[in-house]
């Protein structure tokens, strides 16, 4: 069984002085160099005596007047108000607060995001930023939490200032080389983003902004893959010259190298359902009956430094034995 601790009557005094100011258990712990359990203890024993403050709830029994209890209701039924802010207006720590509002069965209305001196800060302050990313910081919410308000309150519009979207949008527009690629049809939305770093959601909207029906730019282009724009990549590195979706008779073919050579860009989704599969075998058996040779790239090998190199040996060496070389 363990010893029991004995203090001298300097020690016992000093913690007597350290509750009577108003400290808290854990000042007597540290003091006395002990764990909590002993100074329980002593309090049990009532060597020690802890006064009631704002800062020691141990030592103290709140008195909940008929106000007092009106005022707790009134603040669980707001949602100006967190549990926090609610202990710190009654002077105490929210553990006698929550057993409180628990006894009389109140349930806790969560506090609003968006309080109305939120909403008149930002009336007040959107006409002395020059971004929604500076009144952003000045509230401490984020840029888009911070836009969608102002919307909601119909003062997104009550002048220009600018959102980090839109400073991209002039940075990007300014630079003529994005300028000639956003109006080339040849490079999907998605590739541009890939090379400006913009999502291509965001490519698309610009377009339809500037140009409409974007698709009806270019015939040729429309419905053309990623997977097709990466195989055209490969083309131009080989300098070959083609046509995008060739047809022979009754089938559109995707590119024609020429010499009667086809190749058929198949992405993994599509051509694995069986309804496809039956029609690319009778395709294939109707075009080599005709002369055309067939070749075959799949999606995955469009992703891979090897899958690349194998298909420029694979078209290689079918235009090898159509010249003989």
């Amino acid at each position: 069984m363990a010893e029991k601790k004995i203090f001298t009557k300097e020690q016992l005094a000093k913690a007597q002085e350290i509750a009577s100011a108003g400290g808290t258990r854990q000042q007597i712990t540290d003091y006395l160099k002990v764990n909590r359990a002993v100074v329980d203890r002593l309090l049990r024993e009532k060597v020690i005596f802890l006064t009631p403050s704002p800062k020691n709830s141990q030592g103290q029994k709140y008195n909940w007047t008929e106000e007092r209890v009106a005022r707790l209701k009134e603040m669980y039924a707001s949602d100006r108000y967190s549990v926090e802010e609610i202990a710190a207006e009654f002077g105490v720590s929210e553990s006698p607060i929550v057993r409180k509002a628990r006894e009389l069965k109140l349930k806790k209305v969560r506090k609003a995001f968006w309080q109305p001196e939120d909403d008149q800060f930002l009336r007040d302050n959107i006409k002395k930023v020059s971004s929604i990313l500076e009144l952003s910081k000045l509230i401490g919410k984020t840029e888009d939490v911070v836009a969608t308000r102002l919307k909601f309150l119909g003062i997104y519009d009550q002048r220009p200032i600018k959102t980090r979207g839109s400073e991209i949008r002039e940075k990007l527009f300014a630079n003529p080389e994005f300028v000639k690629q956003f109006g080339d049809p040849t490079y999907s939305h998605a590739r541009l983003s890939k090379i400006w770093g913009v999502s291509d959601c965001t490519i698309n909207k610009w377009r339809r902004q500037k140009f409409g029906s974007w698709q009806g730019l270019n015939d040729t282009y429309r419905g053309k893959t990623t997977a097709e724009m990466a195989f055209e990549e490969i083309l131009r590195e080989l300098d070959l010259a083609f046509i995008y979706e060739y047809k022979v008779g009754k089938w559109k073919n995707d590119y024609y190298l020429g010499q009667h050579i086809i190749v058929e860009v198949q992405g993994e989704y599509w051509h694995k359902a069986e309804k496809v599969m039956a029609k690319d075998r009778r395709k294939k058996a109707d075009l080599e009956l005709k002369g055309y040779t067939m070749v075959y790239v799949k999606e995955k090998e469009l992703h891979s430094k090897l899958g690349r190199a194998a298909i420029k040996t694979r078209i290689l060496k079918v235009m090898r034995e159509k010249f003989k070389l």
